[in-house]
């Protein structure tokens, strides 16, 4: 069809005035006036598909080129049943293709003439569908849109209809309304979203990727998990550069952490006070402030991108299992029950054996031989862990009683948590939780105990007194496991129903209210969670199918709403 088209035009003379022949019937100038010497009609060759419809223009000129005006011009087709012309005199007109061949356009003025050519046939498009990739949250919805372009970029009217392929055949990962173009995430995973256009062969197609968390963190003010496939995501205050976005620039939805080409797979993260941390298999990663050497790079220079710590102790045999930020230091516990821990230590909180030296690299916490630690927490500017004989050993800030050994007395090593008052058998925990100056552990039982400030009832036992040892949270259920905040403190049951107690004036307990509250009180919502996180003023959680949400404040968007604005009920964390 290219090819004759090409041939009319070039024998016909289609691309330029020509002169036209004869008296008969033709209309001359007015009196007195140049005559018409050529006629120019642009375009000079147009390609359109069946019913669509393009517009050409003729002018009139003088023998010396000037364009002559108020001069009758009338059009024709050489085949209306491949196209026609309307209106059928004027300067312009509007060409409309029917069936598939080629037809000659004429325009006539004063017996000159000009001529276009005219190809109705089924043009080559772009089929186009945005966003090219894109993500979404568990159980929440993305929108597509598709569109057909012409070569010449022209966007051309159509329908679509939808559908999606997942890339697991076993497993439904989205689905798409077929009119609307809208996807929901359904499972974890991978799908390739395709538009089919109504009137064209041929189809597009997008890929959308289903985040599921398992794991969620909550800070200061902001927030960050990981992905069931190791991608991390934070949202929040960003001062710092504590999202690890490569900015400064405050989120209130998720953001990718940035990464080296590929990315980077974490196992595990905690959000502190302005910097995260997070195991990968290979090196522990920090981003965010490092005033005080708290990422561990050997620097005091904030990192707005994951920075491995150095020295590079993994090179050296040594893997962590688990990272803990603090307010401005940074614990991590290793696979061969050890703990190394590095930025300020003014009250210890290193467990070096020494305080007020801060170090910017790790150093190895004193853990009392024989004993392996299991778990490590940590609070403000102090750290527990359960060691391998099943008791609770701290270090660090002790000003509340936060150690638990009875005392106020900052420690620089290691120290056995005392039993609760008035019993003499030490505690056996499976797992602890630290908030600002109180700290918390479970039993294998799942009773959990308390210790240290309770200004706001966050050690659960009904009062607002603090304790130097152990005293028991007050609750009819047995929990799962514990997470403690700035001066508030959850707990998860056995269904997945959270509790929480403590301050909240931001309304961080999650049962919509702001009234702080002295024994575990259910968070509203009826969401079954795998896991919690208690933060300064909010509290985050990941229920059992992988969808995460937050609540409390959210002046820095820590909630990861799209909003600003606080909620005192648990809200889900909108797609990237």
């Amino acid at each position: 069809m290219r090819a004759t088209l090409a041939s009319l035009l070039t024998s016909a003379g289609l691309l330029a005035g020509c002169g036209g022949g004869g008296d008969g019937g033709i209309i001359g100038p007015p009196p007195g006036a140049e005559p018409v010497a050529t006629v120019v009609v642009t375009p000079a060759a147009v390609r359109v598909e069946p019913d669509e419809e393009v517009e050409l223009a003729a002018e009139t000129r003088a023998a010396d080129g000037t364009v002559l005006t108020g001069r009758t011009i009338t059009w024709a087709s050489s085949d209306e049943e491949v196209a026609t012309v309307a209106p059928t005199s004027g300067a312009a007109t509007v060409v409309t293709g029917h069936a598939f061949g080629v037809a000659t356009i004429t325009a006539t003025s004063e017996g000159r003439q000009a001529t276009a050519g005219i190809s109705v046939e089924r043009l080559g498009f772009q089929l186009l569908v945005t966003p090219s990739v894109d993500t979404v949250v568990l159980g929440q919805t993305v929108q597509f849109q598709a569109e057909v372009r012409a070569l010449d970029g022209t966007v051309l009217p159509e329908t679509f209809t939808w559908s999606s392929k997942d890339q697991d055949p076993n497993r439904v990962v989205a689905e798409v309304d077929p009119a609307t173009g809208v996807v929901t995430g359904l499972a974890p995973g991978e799908a390739v979203i395709i538009a089919a256009p109504a009137s064209r062969d041929g189809t597009g197609s997008a890929r959308v990727l289903v985040l599921g968390f398992f794991v969620v963190s909550a800070g200061l003010g902001h927030s960050c998990g990981v992905t069931i496939a190791g991608a991390a995501y934070c949202w929040g205050d960003n001062d710092h550069g504590q999202l690890g976005d490569g900015t400064t620039t405050d989120r209130i939805r998720p953001v990718p952490v940035a990464g080296p080409p590929g990315g980077l797979a974490f196992t595990t993260l905690r959000a502190g006070n302005h910097h995260t941390c997070g195991v990968t298999a290979g090196p522990v990663y920090c981003w965010g402030d490092n005033s005080i050497g708290q990422l561990g790079d050997g620097t005091t220079t904030d990192r707005t991108r994951p920075t491995p710590i150095s020295p590079n102790l993994f090179s050296s045999g040594v893997f962590f299992a688990s990272v803990h930020a603090g307010r401005s230091h940074t614990c991590g516990r290793t696979f061969g029950g050890g703990a190394y821990c590095w930025g300020s230590n003014v009250d210890g909180q290193l467990g070096s054996g020494t305080s007020a030296i801060s170090s910017p690299v790790p150093v190895e916490v004193s853990v009392p031989p024989p004993l392996l630690l299991v778990t490590l927490s940590a609070g403000s500017s102090h750290n527990c862990a359960v060691a391998s004989d099943a008791r609770a050993y701290c270090w660090g800030d002790n000003a509340s009683g936060e150690l638990g050994d009875g005392t106020t007395v900052d420690r620089a090593v290691p120290v056995a948590v005392a039993p609760p008052a008035g019993q003499t058998t030490p505690l056996a925990f499976t797992t602890l939780g630290l908030g600002a100056n109180h700290s918390c552990g479970r039993t294998a039982a799942g009773v959990i105990y308390c210790w240290g400030a309770n200004a706001s009832g966050q050690l659960g036992d009904g009062t607002t007194t603090g304790h130097r040892m152990p005293a028991q949270v007050l609750a009819l259920v047995a929990f799962e496991s514990v997470t403690a905040g700035l001066e508030h403190t959850c707990g998860l049951g056995p269904t997945g129903t959270a509790r929480c107690w403590g301050d909240n004036l931001f309304g961080q307990l999650g049962d919509g209210s702001v009234s702080d509250r002295l024994l575990p009180t259910v968070v509203a919502g009826g969401l079954s969670f795998a896991r919690l996180s208690a933060g300064s003023g909010h509290t985050c959680g990941v229920t059992l199918d992988g969808r995460p949400h937050c609540w409390g404040t959210n002046i820095s968007g820590q909630l990861g709403t799209g909003t600003t604005e606080l909620s005192r009920l648990p809200l889900p964390v909108v797609s990237p």
